[in-house]
């Protein structure tokens, strides 16, 4: 990156930096995140509606999806800031014992069943 001095952190991973990497290479497709995260097209709803926050909470702590109920090429993106506390705050042995969707992949991804 040309003064790089000049760029926030944020930048580096985010859109002015992404943008013209992508217009300079166009192996590079850009698709809506709709057709690949699994809370978008799995939680109906107008996103008017129910916020992408909203069908993320739905998604990963009020359902109970297992790995073979997504697609192969579904991305599992998670969101930090938009984790319930509850959950943040789960020792291991309360993550292993909930049936949320969350739970039920990172233990399907250990093994652990």
């Amino acid at each position: 990156i040309n003064n790089w001095q000049n760029f926030i952190f944020i930048d580096i991973v985010g859109n002015r930096f992404s943008n013209k990497y992508v217009k300079e290479h166009p192996e590079i497709t850009i698709t809506p995140i709709d057709n690949y995260w699994a809370e978008c097209y799995m939680i109906k709803g107008d996103d008017n509606v129910i916020s992408r926050r909203g069908k993320y909470e739905e998604f990963y702590f009020k359902k109970h999806y297992r790995l073979s109920d997504l697609r192969p090429t579904d991305m599992l993106m998670l969101h930090n800031s938009w984790t319930p506390r509850w959950y943040k705050l789960s020792d291991y042995y309360q993550t292993i014992e909930d049936d949320c969707t969350l739970s039920n992949i990172l233990k399907e991804c250990l093994g652990i069943e």
